[in-house]
């Protein structure tokens, strides 16, 4: 009998990088004759962030936006449905959950942020598989993140009671690697799940014939100055996926605020420049290897470090303060091929470690 594995995470979502991360995960266990599904877990915070982004209180209605994120979340629902395997009933707090843990071998929790005890969600226990012992199932974290939470403060020694438990722990980014004693446990640090799969199986080309610069993120004046002016000199269109732009808006060729992960997948393995302030925007402008811009953003730029840093790609970390965009984009270093043969070889290493916890150590 195949080693069945359930998976924790936030997939119930309208954002890409939380719905593509869950797939690729799931994605990569199957690959290796793993039966995957995901733990279709709703907590009431989650359900509350869906309700609002359906039914806006009335200052913040706006008709247009409103149907459009309707067809996204119809569209990520799609996605999810076609793409990942759920459980066969939804769960909402720790007492459904308990009654259905004993069907899975192994529990994994990760990746994404479902450790930021500092997130409008809180510390939710189930995310730490609070409602599985050790008895029951393995429990594995992979690349679990604690977000930008710098201290675990009064939740610390709940935490590590929780860990106590793990039969493997990894995480995804250097702080949440600092805020777990490395006296106490044994911890992997390894990349976000999106970079264990190729996406052939999945993806939608589009029928976009113009070269074009993409942009995934939210853009201010400064950051619009900068694209536009970028886009003259190269003589680009730009498309905008998976953003409410306003200030960029005018200038856009395309502006596709709701489509599906498979098309938005297309986007990228297509664009001819990236720019974004997203994480997983990051992550994958290197994973189709584009020539990309990061706008510094204050509450990602931790993570984003952990990824620029380790392959010398720091320079593409941008912060406008001060700065005149025609100065900026004449280094032409940011429009060359994006990884050179080491930096390939020293993500492919990153990447193979990574494989080998989930194999090797998380799972046999």
């Amino acid at each position: 009998m195949r080693t069945k594995i359930g998976i924790i995470t936030y997939h119930f979502t309208i954002n890409y990088g939380a719905t593509l991360q869950t797939y690729a995960l799931s994605q990569f266990l199957k690959n290796h004759g793993y039966d995957v599904e995901i733990i279709d877990y709703r907590p009431k915070s989650i359900r509350l962030e869906q309700r609002n982004y359906l039914y806006p209180k009335r200052s913040w209605f706006n008709p247009n936006l409103l149907m459009k994120t309707r067809r996204k979340v119809i569209n990520m629902n799609k996605f999810m449905e076609k793409n990942l395997k759920l459980s066969a009933r939804q769960f909402y707090d720790q007492n459904s959950l308990n009654e259905y843990k004993h069907l899975y071998d192994v529990v994994i929790c990760g990746s994404d942020e479902i450790w930021n005890v500092n997130s409008p969600r809180g510390l939710d226990t189930n995310y730490f598989l609070d409602f599985v012992t050790g008895k029951d199932a393995r429990k594995v974290s992979y690349a679990a993140s604690f977000g930008s939470t710098t201290s675990l403060g009064v939740n610390q020694e709940k935490i590590n009671n929780l860990l106590r438990d793990f039969h493997s722990l990894s995480v995804r980014d250097n702080n949440s690697f600092s805020l777990i004693n490395q006296d106490d446990f044994r911890i992997k640090k390894v990349v976000d799940p999106t970079f264990l799969i190729d996406y052939k199986d999945v993806i939608k080309d589009n029928n976009i014939e113009s070269k074009y610069i993409l942009v995934y993120g939210l853009l201010g004046e400064k950051e619009t100055r900068y694209v536009k002016t970028l886009a003259e000199k190269e003589g680009l269109d730009i498309i905008a996926i998976g953003t409410q732009q306003t200030h960029l808006k005018p200038f856009l060729k395309l502006d596709l605020f709701d489509i599906p992960p498979d098309e938005w997948l297309g986007f990228f393995n297509k664009a001819s420049f990236v720019v974004t302030n997203f994480f997983h925007g990051l992550v994958f402008a290197i994973i189709f290897n584009k020539p990309f811009i990061v706008f510094s953003n204050p509450q990602k730029i931790v993570k984003m470090k952990d990824i620029l840093n380790p392959l010398g790609l720091e320079n593409r970390l941008l912060n406008l303060n001060g700065l005149n965009p025609k100065e900026i984009i004449s280094n032409d270093e940011l429009l060359s091929p994006l990884l050179i043969e080491k930096q390939k070889n020293d993500l492919k290493k990153q990447i193979e470690i990574s494989k080998d916890y989930l194999l090797f150590e998380a799972l046999k």
